[in-house]
């Protein structure tokens, strides 16, 4: 529509031009007249209100011609490009001039923009963006915007010289891939202190045979057959039938979520989605001691396998652990 329109007005401005050179044409038949009315006119043009508003919208620019005296309106070509002399003008036609060359300019990038091939898949798009040094996506962008960003780039790039644009129905532009630099391959560790070695140490040698002799007897119950497993599990159910309720405490306000029998099995170590652990004393179920320091749901609480035999008290005789993944270190010196 805007280019009908400026087509349109741009008639209407040649058509007032020729009417206007029309006016100006004298006849043979006397030519000392003819120069005198040149000359006049040359000094005070006659300009109609219609070509003067188009001269000072910017639409038409006055050509200085070396053959004839006489000053006569031109239509801008269309082609986006301001007049190379605007020595002529004022400021206000200079900026209309501008602002006219430079809608026509977004006039042709509309047109070519229409007309240029941009590949319809995503990873085509994020490949051609990184071919050419962009970045392959921005912050809220989806695969229509970064399509349109590909595009602006690309007339871009044939503005500022760089070489024909792929056009709808010729083949897409091939991928400059950029030379690789060589990876270099370095095998790099941080030395452990001593301290690390050791208790690593432990930590194998106390699991790893826990651990196998783990596995064997889940290999055992595995293979055994289904009714000597039934029988194992009713002879289990009968021993807990036999037991009896010693004692009876509230463990927290929240709900617990791990207990463990000391070694020697004269304390019971509680934890609780409160973050607080509790100590305390078999059989008689008086607690012992409150052990704050979580600030979230306490998952776990044991015992160092030594704790209440051979480990001193002021040692770290049980560890617990929260959602948060802190881990605590208890003494039962507190």
């Amino acid at each position: 529509m805007a280019e009908q329109a400026f087509e349109r007005i741009s008639r209407e401005l040649k058509q007032k031009r020729e009417d206007y050179e029309a006016r100006a044409t004298v006849s043979d038949s006397n030519k000392d007249a003819a120069s005198s009315a040149a000359a006049t006119i040359s000094a005070e043009p006659q300009i109609s209100a219609a070509v003067q508003a188009g001269i000072d919208a910017g639409n038409i620019h006055i050509d200085s011609s070396s053959s004839s005296s006489t000053t006569a309106p031109s239509v801008g070509s269309g082609s986006g490009a301001p007049p190379a002399d605007l020595s002529n003008f004022s400021a206000n036609q200079i900026a209309s001039i501008q602002a006219h060359s430079g809608l026509l300019a977004e006039f042709d990038r509309a047109r070519l923009g229409r007309k240029i091939h941009v590949p319809t898949d995503d990873g085509e798009v994020r490949r051609h963006l990184r071919a050419n040094g962009e970045p392959i996506t921005l912050f809220g962008e989806g695969p229509g915007d970064r399509r349109e960003r590909l595009k602006r780039i690309m007339i871009h790039q044939h503005e500022q010289g760089g070489g024909p644009i792929p056009l709808i129905g010729a083949p897409p532009p091939p991928l400059v891939s950029k030379p690789a630099s060589a990876a270099v391959e370095e095998i790099w560790y941080h030395e452990g202190p001593k301290e690390l070695k050791k208790s690593r140490r432990f930590i194998a040698t106390y699991s790893l045979p826990r651990a196998r002799d783990r596995l064997k007897a889940a290999r055992i119950a595995q293979a055994s057959p289904d009714a000597s497993e039934r029988g194992r599990r009713q002879h289990m159910y009968n021993t807990i039938r036999t037991f009896n309720i010693e004692c009876s405490q509230v463990g927290d306000t929240r709900p617990l979520s791990f207990c463990q029998f000391s070694p020697d099995g004269k304390i019971l170590a509680t934890a609780s989605w409160s973050g607080i652990c509790h100590l305390w004393e078999v059989p008689s179920c008086k607690k012992i001691s409150k052990l704050r320091g979580h600030n979230e749901r306490v998952g776990a609480m044991v015992w160092h396998p030594e704790a209440t035999k051979s480990l001193d008290r002021v040692a770290a005789n049980l560890a617990s652990c929260d959602a948060a993944g802190s881990v605590q270190l208890w003494s039962l010196e507190r």
